[in-house]
């Protein structure tokens, strides 16, 4: 069952946005081989993230998705153990081969006392 905050996100992403003007032209909007633009593969990401790190307890938070901080496990997205991240995976390695640059919002933070928790519905590292 999607918690609120997730319908809340996916309905972000989901609805169409009309727009003229220069706020919708440049590269990150031009449409690549597969037609999805660097934009939308950032926002399709944006959305996975947020259904990976799902959560309602500390021991779900237990699938770390390598790759996604700074070079260490602990800046790494943890992410719900039930969460199935091949779709992450696959979307994310078709934006880098059609060269879009993907961001995640982690701390940087490289701590060897962290632990994941579930806080506030979301898991995340603390300590």
């Amino acid at each position: 069952m999607f918690q609120p905050s997730t319908i809340a996100a996916l309905a972000f992403a989901l609805v169409p946005v009309c727009s003229s003007g220069s706020a919708w032209s440049g590269p990150e909007h031009t449409p690549t081989a597969s037609g999805y633009s660097c934009w939308d593969y950032q926002k399709i990401i944006d959305v996975e993230v947020i259904l990976a790190t799902e959560c309602t307890s500390n021991s779900e938070c237990s699938q770390i998705l390598y790759g996604t901080g700074v070079g260490c496990s602990t800046d790494d997205i943890i992410g719900n153990y039930n969460y199935d991240a091949s779709y992450f995976f696959d979307m994310w390695d078709d934006a880098v081969g059609y060269g879009c640059a993907i961001e995640f919002d982690t701390s940087g933070d490289c701590s060897s006392t962290a632990s994941a928790v579930c806080s506030s519905g979301v898991c995340t590292w603390e300590g």
